[in-house]
């Protein structure tokens, strides 16, 4: 896991196609930082239980902190990342602190 700036995901992690897409849908109000979460944080063990993690467990977690984020998605799943935006920093860094 790990969080950073919505401009350096905007310009440096995603396909410049998404990019675009992502840069309208927010054009109104930017957020200030983006949470990715990639294949290995979600291979945790759960004792006992399903190694791998949901989408849906995890948006579901990350939404009972009640912080502002709404979930991103790319056109085509290559990386096998999921994104979060906050219009917090600090609430994105305890986000992570959380889970």
């Amino acid at each position: 896991m790990r969080v950073i700036t919505w401009t350096e995901w905007i310009d440096h992690h995603i396909p410049l196609y998404d990019s675009q897409r992502h840069r309208e849908r927010f054009r109104e109000d930017l957020p200030q930082s983006v949470l990715i979460v990639n294949i290995l944080d979600r291979a945790v063990r759960h004792v006992p239980g399903e190694m791998w993690e949901t989408w849906d467990d995890l948006n579901h977690r990350l939404q009972k902190f009640e912080y502002r984020c709404v979930p991103m998605f790319l056109e085509r799943d290559t990386r096998q990342e999921w994104y979060w935006a906050f219009w917090s920093p600090q609430e994105a860094l305890a986000t992570v602190l959380k889970l």
